[in-house]
């Protein structure tokens, strides 16, 4: 009996050490993986942002302000009104602070304390009736380097920097209105973080696309786990001797000053999405916006968040701004 009991307690003593090095293996596995995921996430998400704006203000030659931009679709259920409108392609670059949960007429839970970035722009790949590959090939039809599609929406530029024309891609483009014409497929994003109740935050977008029977403006998401967005503008000032570049509040920007735009900084907070209840209490304060001209703003989860979360940042150069 004796030595059955002290079998017993020996193996109860061994169990008890095997057990707390799994548990503190599954924390640590736990953590690591929450790290690699939320800067996963993190990368994949300033990417898509950046990749964005790098092509903010091209056109294809085309003048974005009106009257020269002539739009040709027919209305389009979902979209935004005033400047965020997906065809309103004079203000082609706005960043809105969400207030509430419904910052801009077509969205309805975006997160507040959260900035909503909105781009419009071309992709540049242009489609020509030939004239850009084969001078035999100007039948008057776009169909170089490939026939357009019938559900995606094109701007018809000139190139020679002046007029220019919104067409979906089932209607032949007017090919003696614009002789010297290209025709480059039209993008409209509205980025926002999503907050659904029940959901992890999520970094979403409006974007113009086609439903199968119209053409909407509908939300995609894109990356879970981004809590906070944050975008700064940064304005060109002074002049082509001695350019500077002021960041500043949204708030105090004028129409000229969204037009030369030459640089934006843009900052997300991502968390995990798994909350590691043997893990300690991560109070801290996240730092989105550092004292420059833009001001000074963090993130403080409150006692007891248990998630891992990081602040990434990237300042994106701004090819296509248009000097006042």
């Amino acid at each position: 009996m004796l030595e059955l009991l002290v079998a017993m307690f020996i193996g109860l003593f061994l169990i008890g050490g095997v057990s707390a090095i799994y548990i503190v293996s599954k924390r640590g596995y736990t953590e690591t993986e929450n790290v690699s995921r939320v800067n996963e996430s993190a990368r994949f998400a300033l990417y898509l942002l950046s990749n964005n704006l790098a092509h903010l203000g091209f056109f294809g030659g085309a003048n974005p302000n009106p009257p020269s931009l002539l739009n040709s679709l027919a209305a389009i259920t979902g979209d935004c009104t005033g400047t965020a409108s997906v065809v309103d392609t004079a203000n082609h670059f706005r960043v809105v602070k969400a207030t509430s949960a419904t910052p801009v007429s077509c969205i309805a839970d975006a997160q507040s304390d959260s900035d909503v970035l909105i781009i419009k722009s071309v992709r540049p790949v242009p489609f020509s009736d030939g004239a850009l590959d084969d001078l035999s090939d100007n039948d008057g039809t776009v169909d170089a380097p490939e026939a357009l599609n019938a559900n995606r929406v094109y701007l018809w530029a000139s190139r020679l920097g002046s007029d220019g024309q919104l067409f979906r891609g089932n209607v032949q483009p007017d090919l003696t209105r614009i002789s010297d014409g290209v025709a480059w497929e039209y993008l409209a994003n509205i980025y926002y973080v999503r907050n659904v109740a029940g959901r992890e935050p999520t970094l979403s977008r409006k974007a113009l696309r086609w439903n199968g029977t119209a053409l909407v403006v509908d939300t995609e998401d894109l990356v879970e786990g981004v809590e906070r967005l944050r975008v700064v503008p940064g304005v060109l000032g002074g002049n082509y001797v001695t350019p500077q570049v002021k960041y500043m509040e949204t708030a105090d920007m004028t129409t000229s000053d969204w037009v030369s735009v030459a640089s934006v900084q843009l900052r997300l907070l991502v968390r995990s999405a798994d909350i590691d209840p043997g893990g300690v209490s991560r109070n801290l304060r996240y730092v989105l916006l550092e004292g420059n001209e833009a001001g000074y703003d963090y993130f403080e989860p409150g006692a007891g968040d248990r998630r891992y979360r990081t602040v990434v940042q990237e300042t994106v150069n701004v090819r296509n701004f248009v000097y006042p």
